[in-house]
């Protein structure tokens, strides 16, 4: 993830400027509910907190953030919803043995 590298394709965007936390993270997440798996979400921000808040929604939510530009407002995220290759994530029913 490295912010000198070209901004990748997005098929959703999401501009949370001028938006405090906690919002822009609900945005994110109902934005990314509405996208199908490997869809891929640019999420834009000025709030300072999104720059430790994004990561940390990837991570705890089992998405994959492919691009970040946190160097100055606003800061920018691609972020692909439940990679294809994923492993089992919370909510997901166990398969019977």
């Amino acid at each position: 993830m490295d912010s000198s590298l070209k901004v990748p394709e997005a098929d959703a965007e999401l501009n949370a400027c001028g938006i405090k936390c906690p919002e822009p993270l609900m945005l994110i997440r109902r934005g990314l509910r509405k996208l199908p798996d490997g869809a891929k979400l640019k999420v834009t921000g000025d709030d300072p907190s999104v720059t430790w808040d994004v990561p940390a929604l990837c991570r705890n939510m089992g998405h994959q953030l492919v691009y970040k530009d946190t160097s100055k407002a606003p800061y920018t995220f691609i972020i692909e919803k439940h990679r294809p290759d994923r492993g089992p994530q919370a909510g997901d029913q166990p398969q019977p043995h």
